[in-house]
This record gives structure tokens, C-alpha cells and sequence, in this order.
């Protein structure tokens, strides 16, 4: 209800939602008719109803909700004013920056955002008292308020008696903050007892700013140190108000802790003194409002402006904005502008940026890079850092280069290399002012650097420009290397005697290079920059111009085909000859010579090399070379660990693939390799490895002297051929093992559960022994072991369970004896028979195998070794024995077999081979063998039997007795 006295009240609710602002209309109308009230959603709108009531009485109330457009701004305009009660309905009550904010602009209380029937009364009553106290005041309404402030604000407020400055009250955050229990503690405690006095914050000072808000009658803001329960230092703000609570003068301080503020504004204060950047901060809901003043500046700021900030402010009418040149201002005061706008729309960018000019007092013209920053403080609204940067010398720098650019603009529409060349060389002589100046591009026909162009006092002064082709000279460096050189001692090698050599040497990518000289100055940064700007332009115009050629191109890429298919059939008819000799030579380097002198006296073979991995293998090594550039091949060194830019030959070996490089000069793979190559002519390669079933045995390399030799059909042709010296090779190391005299015995000690047989025995007390290998027509192996201890079933389940093994089986069984067979794709004794090395046993009990193994002499123990080692890594070689070769000859078996058998077998065997009974179809039966030897046919049967068993046992079995096994 109205309070007493009171007559008809006007109210103006404004707000963003319409709907919100009528409903409040509406509920506040119906509290009783003495209200009238109206909604609007606009600042505009708000002022006007404020400002233009006419003859009705004047507005005694304005209720702005919080989502009215600016709700700060309209109320410290409205608060300025002077005018009616100013009520904030807001939808966060226990925001504390918003109410603090909103209280410090000037509302006189704050509610709820909501349209209940209980709280619009209180609202009426609330405008109804204030303009109640006009006509004398109401203790009624100031219990209320005093009760309300205390039950809504979130900061710490304290209450003081102005004359002892004794704390009076204190609410519940107050407390909380602090660390203390009651009002009592306070109390005692007192100004003295809550603050850092030794830090200049004493019970004097207080009350003297107590005693100065009461006499004075006005609010006054101060800084305060104090100390909680537990020592701790906080800085607050404290807002000190003189009001009167119950009849009594009393100074309320309301209080908010600034301690973080003050560290980062210390902090920033550091950061800024200590950068070139002049740095300045101001607020939002000032930038845009001249003077524009910044709240704080850096040290920076007077040398780039070159006047210190406070005669800025002096002399200028717009502050800041005063020095900046005419024709960039209005763009400033736009962006000001606009960032105003964005933050009070809610659309604020985290960064905005500008270039302009401003002049100094002296009249020098400086370029200014400034970026704002629109950023949250932790009281008031947004303030702005604004970074800005001397960058004169940059706008300088780029205006020439425009200005260069648009010199040499019809390079990119020139139709010719030459043309293109001819414009460069002008443009550096004439704009960069650049004496000697030339072009050198790469002659695919030559394989040379050939000049093109040069400048007029370069002609002048020499009859022929010089060629550049592979070797140590500066500017084929440059044009390998790709990366331009600036010269401390210009050579006078390159142009003759006479002219000074280029100061700097300018890449232009897989087209060139640039020479630039100057003699009479000394190149500065800038000028080398152009000039690389230059030369980017050139090599644009000449990737251009080799676009615009592709037809002619294609013409004799029609013209190469042809000389390609003549040089393929001369190709093939070599390797005809090459395969043949591989047949011949029963050496590895008999046929690697063979295949080197043949492929040579093709004309564009420059030279053709072997390499083959060391027994570390950390390198290529080369070992049969042959063709004019072998000095080429001494100086590689072809490291296996390489990585990126990695030669040919390695790439080939590890990835055992063909590799191509179709023209040296301008692969892009990287690696020194190609300066070598270049050096000494050769110009295009081709590598592939030389492999037989699975095992490299090295690379073939040939090297050109022309580019684009190697095609596709040629990389196919030597793909095969690689195979097929493969295929010579191991077949020539067999033969060398099959005839040496002596042979090495390798015992091995694996504890790899890769391998069945440690695998079998590490899950079972057992003992495996390898029975015998057979390679099936499919191209699986079949591996036969015989098991003890175990259930062959048990065995078969471990071995279903090893990676790798495609089926296991039983053969035969006897109680924990039997033998089973397992099929893999592998076998683990292949590693062996690429060496021509043959396993003679191999068992494991206990989780361990012994694997012995008879290699031929000169084996390279150490590879092999690691090349088991590769498949299965637990493998160490524990013995290594010389032995005496243990084949045996025809006669030899024929001896031990005749020893094995009784008389009766060995004449069974004799007869019935004799007798063609072993022939198909057979030329005897069974029974006319058993009348040969008058005996009964199951008498002839059972010899013949036992002597079959015999005879495969002594051909299979590698440890048969008086075999050497």
C-alpha cells in the first residue's frame, strides 16, 4: 500500500522484453489506483516519458530492468539528473559485480527480475517513501531499507559511528570475509585490530575519513589494507556514505576486495615500462567521446609520439586523437566508434586493429600500428588497452616494393624466356639501381647454366657472358643447392678480368640463377630482399613461359620416345647378352664384372657399379664398378641410416623396390648425393635390387650422362634383369658351398617362443626334436618333430596356439610319445639355406632349443647369425666348430647302405632293382623277383621291405648313423 500521505504516483518501467515491462506495469497498477504507470523498451523512449510528462505531475519513479540496452549508462545519466527513484530489476540478485556496479552509478535500490504481486508493492512502497522523505522522511521506510541492504549486498559493509569512529554493525559477509564470529570480536577488535597499521593504515587515519565523510555530507571512495583472522593481507575499495539509521548520523562502508587488482595493475605497470610499444588503457563509454584520455600510459609512448603525453593532452581539443593526420582521423573515430557499439550490443571482437599517421610537433610524418583490446575490469565498466607500434620504416619498405612490383608486372606476361630475362635485368638495372646484373638458365641439351640476359654495362664490358656446368663454381652451387648466396668476396673468376664478380647469387628454382653485382655500394638488407623479390618474380614468369611451351614440348617428347624405343631395343639385345654371360661366369664377381662391361657399351651409360650391404649393415659398399665416371663412385658414401634426401642405391636396398631419378638437377628429394652426381656429369639414375626369394644381395646401379634416360619400360626391363642376377648369384654360392672342402658347425641356443618347439616345451615338461622339413607344391612347409613326455594331442593344442602355424596333426602315437607334423608359410630353417648352410639338428627341452647347423667355409658367420637373430631375436651362438665336409659320395651310400643290410636285403634290393621291379610300370612282379631268388613272394616282400626302409633313412635322416651328421 501507499504510505500515508503520499498521493497518485507516476512510474515508467523500461526494459528490452516488452511482454516483462507490462506484466510489471500491470501488476504494480493493480497495488491501488493512486499508481499510474507505463512501459517502454528503448533508452530513448525512457528519457523522453522522464523528460516530457507535461502537465501531469512529474515521473516519480523509473523501474529499469537488465535487459534495457545499456542499463549503467542510463542509470548514471538518470542519477545525474537528479530526478525520480531509481529501481534496478535485476535477474542475478547475488551478482556482486552487477549490483556493486549498479549501486555505484547511482540506483537508489535494487529487486528481484520478476512480476510478483508482493514484491511490486514493496516497489510502490519503496518510490512512495522516497518521495515521502521530500516532505519530511520516513523512519518507517529507513528501517526497511537499512534491513534490506544488509540482506541482499554480497560485499562487506560496515557501520560507524561518525563521532568515535567505533564499528556500530556489521553484516554476515562482513564476517564471513574476515574470518571472525561476531559482532562482539569486531567490536574490540576495532579499526586498530582489523588493519595493517604498520603499512601506514591506522585507527587515525580511518576515523579522520570517517569524520571528513560526515562533516562533508558527501561519498568519498578509499583504499584500505586490512588483516584477517589468520594474517592474511586484503586490499579492499571502501565506499564510505553519510546516512542516517533510526534517528542516528551514521557513515556506512561498503567494502570490495581489490587484492588481485592491485597485483595485476602492479604487474601490468612492470610490463609496460619495460616494452618499446606505447601502451594505454581507457574506457569503453570514453573512447568514443572526445577528449580521449587514457586512464594510464607506458613509457613508450613519448618516443613514438615524440611529445610526452601530458602536452597532448594540453594542447589538443581531442586529446589523443589531436596528433593524428587529417586524412586518418575520421577512420579512428569510426573504429572508436564501433567498438562502443559492439560492446553495448554484446558483439564485442576480442581484438581490433588499425594503421594510421600522425604528426610529430617537429612536422615528421610517422606511421602507427594500433590494436585495442577490449578487456574486463574487475570494477566499472570494460576498459580498452591500447598496443600501438612505430612502424614507419615497414610502410616505407612496402611502398617500395609496390612500387618495384609494379616495374616488373609484365614479367609474368612475357612469352618467352629470353623476353622475361630481358625485363628482369632491366627492372634491377633501372628501379634497383643494380649495374651487373645477369641470367643463367639450366640448357636441358647442354646440361649447363647458359646465359640469357644482362644488363647494358655488363655487355658493354664483356663479348661473352660464361656457361656454367657441373662442378665447384658459385653459381652451380646456388643452382644445386637452391638456396641463394650473398658473396663477401665477390670472385673476379665468373665475369673475367676486369669486372667484379656477383655480390650475390640468386636461385631461380629449377630454372637457374641470377647473378647481381654492384660495385660501387655496399648491399644492405633491403637491397638483397629485392632482389630475391626480383628473382621470385623472374622464376614465376619462367614457370609461366615452360606452361605456355607444353605443346612444343610434347613435340619432342615425341622425338625422345623415338630415340627411347631405339635405345630399348639396343637395351634388350644387351640384356639377352647379360643373362647369357650370368650363365657362363661361375662367380659372384665373375657375373656383377660381366653385367658392368656390358651395360657400359651402351653410349648414354656413364657408369655402372655393385654395392652390397656391410656386415654391420650401416653402409652400402661398393664392390664392381665399371664406365668413365668410377672417380664418382669412390667419392659416395651411402649410409643406410641416411633418412630424408637419402641416394638412390639406399633407398633401393632398404625398400627393395626400383628407384628412379629422371633428371638430377632438378629432383626435389634433397640429399648431397645430387652435387656429386652433378659434379661429374651424371645427370639421371636408375638403381634395383638384385634379389632372389626374399634375400638382397646387394644394388645395381647405372648413371647417365643424358636426362630422362631411364622410362618406364627401360625400369621394368632392368627390374627383371635385377631378379635374374639375383637368380645367378645365389645359384653360383651354392655351387661354391656344394664344392668347398670344409665346413663350419654352428650351434645355436634359442629361447624364442616365436619358434613351435621352445614354445612346446616352455608349456610342458617335454622334449621336441625336428624329425624333418618338406616344402609342399603350394609353397607351405611341412615341419615333422617327434614329442616326448607329452600327449602328441597336447602338442597339437600348443601348436595351434603359436603365431604364425596354419595346422598341426597327428602322425603317430605311442603313450606320451608320437610325432606330429605342422604347416606354416615359413620355416626357420630357410635363413640357413641362403647361405648354402644345411640344419643337421635341432631340439629343445626345458623352454630352450639347440639348433646345430653345417655352413660352408668363407660363410659370413656374423650375417647369418643376425639374420636368424632378425626372426627370432632371443637367439645366441654358442659354439663354432671346424668339420670336414660330410656329403657323401654315390659309392659312399652305396657302402654304408650295403653295411646296414643282411646279405638277404642287400640281394632282395639288388635283384629286384635289376630286374626293373622299381620301373613304371614295373618289368617284374613280386613274384618273378621271389622266384629269381627262390624264395616265397612274403619272404621277398619282408627283405624288400626292411631294405627301402633302410635306404630312405639314409637319404632323409640328417644324424644317421656313419653318416657324419
Amino acid at each position: 500500500m501507499i504510505s500515508p500521505g503520499v498521493e497518485s504516483l507516476e512510474v515508467v518501467v523500461a526494459d528490452g522484453e516488452r511482454a516483462f515491462a507490462e506484466s510489471v506495469v500491470d501488476s504494480l497498477e493493480a497495488v491501488g489506483e493512486a499508481v499510474s504507470a507505463d512501459a517502454v523498451t528503448s533508452s530513448d523512449a525512457m528519457f523522453k516519458r522522464v523528460r516530457d510528462s507535461g502537465g501531469s505531475p512529474e515521473v516519480d519513479g523509473v523501474v529499469i530492468g537488465d535487459r534495457l540496452d545499456a542499463p549503467l549508462d542510463n542509470i548514471e545519466r538518470l542519477a545525474a539528473e537528479r530526478g525520480p527513484t531509481i529501481i534496478l530489476l535485476t535477474g542475478t540478485p547475488g551478482d556482486e559485480a552487477t549490483i556493486s556496479a549498479a549501486v555505484e552509478a547511482g540506483i537508489d535500490d535494487y529487486f528481484s527480475r520478476t512480476t510478483a504481486a508482493s514484491q511490486c508493492d514493496l516497489l510502490v512502497e519503496r518510490i512512495a517513501c522516497e518521495r515521502s522523505e521530500e516532505s519530511g522522511g520516513s523512519d518507517e521506510w529507513d528501517e526497511r531499507q537499512y534491513e534490506q541492504i544488509f540482506n541482499r549486498i554480497n560485499d562487506t559493509i560496515a557501520v560507524f559511528d561518525p563521532e568515535t569512529g567505533d564499528i556500530v554493525d556489521i553484516n554476515e559477509t562482513y564476517l564471513d570475509v574476515w574470518g571472525y564470529d561476531d559482532l562482539e570480536t569486531i567490536r574490540e577488535l576495532g579499526i586498530e585490530g582489523l588493519s595493517a597499521t604498520e603499512e601506514g593504515f591506522t585507527e587515525e587515519r580511518g576515523r579522520e575519513f570517517i569524520r571528513e565523510v560526515a562533516e562533508t555530507g558527501t561519498t568519498q571512495t578509499v583504499e584500505w589494507v586490512g588483516e584477517t583472522k589468520e594474517g592474511k593481507r586484503r586490499w579492499t575499495e571502501a565506499k564510505l556514505t553519510p546516512v542516517e539509521i533510526g534517528g542516528q548520523e551514521r557513515v556506512v562502508s561498503i567494502q570490495r576486495d581489490i587484492t588481485e587488482r592491485r597485483r595485476t595493475a602492479r604487474r601490468f605497470a612492470a610490463i609496460v615500462e619495460r616494452i618499446d610499444e606505447a601502451i594505454y588503457l581507457s574506457r569503453v563509454d570514453e573512447i568514443a567521446k572526445p577528449p580521449l584520455q587514457p586512464d594510464d600510459a607506458s613509457a613508450g609512448f613519448e618516443e613514438i609520439w615524440g611529445q610526452p603525453l601530458e602536452d597532448i593532452l594540453q594542447d589538443y581539443d581531442e586529446g589523443l586523437l589531436g596528433p593524428i593526420h587529417p586524412d586518418d582521423a575520421d577512420e579512428c573515430r569510426a573504429l572508436l566508434e564501433k567498438i562502443n557499439d559492439d560492446v553495448h550490443a554484446g558483439t564485442v571482437s576480442g581484438r581490433y586493429s588499425i594503421e594510421f599517421r600522425i604528426e610529430r610537433p617537429e612536422g615528421a610524418i610517422r606511421w602507427v600500428e594500433a590494436d585495442l583490446y577490449p578487456t574486463e575490469w574487475e570494477t566499472g565498466p570494460l576498459r580498452v588497452v591500447l598496443v600501438n607500434r612505430d612502424i614507419t620504416e615497414r610502410k616505407e619498405r612496402e611502398q617500395r616494393i609496390a612500387s618495384f612490383h609494379e616495374a616488373t608486372r609484365e614479367l609474368t606476361a612475357a612469352d618467352s624466356r629470353e623476353m622475361a630475362c630481358r625485363q628482369a635485368v632491366t627492372a634491377a638495372e633501372t628501379v634497383l639501381g643494380f649495374p651487373l646484373v645477369s641470367t643463367h638458365l639450366y640448357d636441358e641439351g647442354s646440361g649447363e647454366l647458359s646465359p640469357v640476359a644482362a644488363t647494358s654495362r655488363l655487355e658493354e664490358n664483356t663479348t661473352d657472358l660464361p656457361s656454367f656446368g657441373p662442378g665447384e663454381s658459385l653459381p652451380w652451387q646456388v643452382f644445386v643447392e637452391g638456396e641463394s648466396v650473398t658473396s663477401s668476396e665477390p670472385s673476379t673468376e665468373i665475369y673475367g678480368p676486369g669486372l667484379s664478380g656477383p655480390d650475390i647469387v640468386l636461385s631461380l628454382g629449377t630454372q637457374g640463377v641470377m647473378l647481381v653485382g654492384a660495385p660501387e655500394k655496399s648491399f644492405d638488407s633491403e637491397d638483397i630482399e629485392l632482389a630475391q623479390v626480383l628473382a621470385a618474380t623472374l622464376e614465376a614468369a619462367l614457370n609461366h613461359v615452360a606452361g605456355e611451351r607444353a605443346l612444343a614440348e610434347r613435340e619432342q617428347e615425341l622425338r625422345l620416345q623415338q630415340e627411347r624405343a631405339e635405345r630399348f631395343k639396343t637395351l634388350n639385345t644387351v640384356i639377352r647378352d647379360i643373362e647369357q654371360a650370368t650363365v657362363d661366369q661361375s662367380s659372384r664377381a665373375g657375373i656383377e664384372d660381366a653385367v658392368c662391361q656390358r651395360l657400359t657399351d651402351i653410349d648414354v651409360h656413364e657408369l655402372v657399379w655393385f654395392a652390397e650391404p656391410t656386415v654391420q649393415e650401416d653402409e652400402l659398399r661398393v664392390r664392381t664398378k665399371a664406365g668413365e665416371g668410377d672417380t664418382y663412385v669412390d667419392a659416395l658414401r651411402l649410409d643406410l641410416d641416411t633418412g630424408a634426401g637419402m641416394h638412390p642405391a639406399v633407398s633401393a636396398y632398404q625398400n627393395a623396390e626400383t628407384q628412379v631419378v629422371e633428371n638430377v638437377a632438378t629432383d626435389r628429394s634433397g640429399g648431397r648425393w645430387r652435387k656429386t652426381a652433378l659434379r661429374y656429369g651424371v645427370q639421371s639414375v636408375i638403381t634395383v635390387p638384385v634379389r632372389y626369394e626374399g634375400t638382397v644381395h646387394g644394388v645395381l646401379t647405372v648413371g647417365s650422362e643424358e636426362p630422362a634416360t631411364f622410362d618406364e619400360s627401360t625400369r621394368d626391363v632392368f627390374t627383371e634383369l635385377g631378379r635374374s642376377i639375383g637368380y645367378a648369384i645365389s645359384v653360383a654360392e651354392r655351387e661354391r658351398a656344394l664344392e668347398s672342402e670344409g665346413t663350419v658347425e654352428l650351434e645355436f641356443a634359442v629361447g624364442d617362443e616365436g619358434l613351435f618347439a621352445v614354445r612346446a616345451t616352455d608349456s610342458a615338461d617335454c622334449r621336441v626334436s625336428l624329425e624333418r622339413t618338406i616344402r609342399r607344391t603350394g609353397g607351405d612347409f611341412s615341419t615333422f618333430y617327434v614329442v616326448e613326455g607329452i600327449q602328441p594331442d597336447e602338442a597339437v593344442r600348443i601348436a595351434d596356439t603359436t603365431p604364425s602355424i596354419e595346422n598341426a596333426q597327428v602322425i603317430s602315437e605311442e603313450d606320451t610319445t608320437g610325432l606330429i607334423e605342422v604347416t606354416r608359410p615359413t620355416w626357420f630353417g630357410s635363413v640357413f639355406t641362403d647361405y648354402g648352410a644345411v640344419l643337421r639338428r635341432a631340439t629343445a627341452e626345458n623352454g630352450e632349443a639347440t639348433v646345430v647347423v653345417e655352413a660352408p667355409q668363407g660363410t659370413d658367420v656374423r650375417t647369418l647369425h643376425e639374420r636368424f637373430q632378425d626372426q627370432y631375436p632371443d637367439v645366441e651362438l654358442v659354439a663354432q666348430r671346424q668339420r670336414e665336409r660330410t656329403n657323401r659320395s654315390l659309392f659312399e651310400i652305396q657302402d654304408i647302405l650295403q653295411e646296414e643290410l643282411t646279405e638277404r636285403q642287400w640281394e632282395a634290393f639288388q635283384t629286384a632293382y635289376s630286374a626293373g621291379y622299381f620301373e613304371w610300370p614295373r618289368e617284374a612282379s613280386g613274384e618273378t623277383v621271389a622266384d629269381l631268388l627262390d624264395v616265397t613272394q612274403p619272404t621277398f616282400n619282408k627283405h624288400l621291405r626292411l631294405a627301402e626302409q633302410k635306404a630312405v633313412e639314409l637319404l632323409m635322416e640328417r644324424g644317421y648313423p656313419n653318416s657324419g651328421g
